[in-house]
């Protein structure tokens, strides 16, 4: 979702390009959106007559990485806002890690 981190406005009269994003998909006659990992849930909430279903990427990318039995990887996060993101990652990893040895 291209305009995902866009969900509030700054000042006076600049869009929420998230929202806009939405309206224009509705417009078009979109009956159903699959997003994966979402900078904020919010953004659900924009679309109003479509489906949305929200998936998860951890899983999967945790089990990749745990199958390749790095030593000592470490899980950062770009922003404050991704920080509980990147800890469930790697409580995700940890979790894989252990059931593959």
């Amino acid at each position: 979702f291209g305009y995902a981190r866009q969900d509030r406005t700054m000042n006076q009269r600049v869009p929420i390009s998230a929202a806009d994003t939405c309206v224009m998909l509705e417009s078009m006659g979109v009956q159903r959106v699959v997003t994966l990992d979402l900078h904020v849930g919010q953004i659900e909430g924009f679309f109003n007559r479509v489906l949305v279903n929200h998936i998860s990427a951890t899983p999967l990318g945790a089990l990749y990485f745990a199958e390749k039995e790095l030593v000592n990887p470490v899980v950062v996060s770009p922003d404050a806002g991704g920080v509980a993101r990147a800890k469930a990652f790697r409580k995700t990893y940890m979790s894989k890690m252990d059931e593959i040895k």
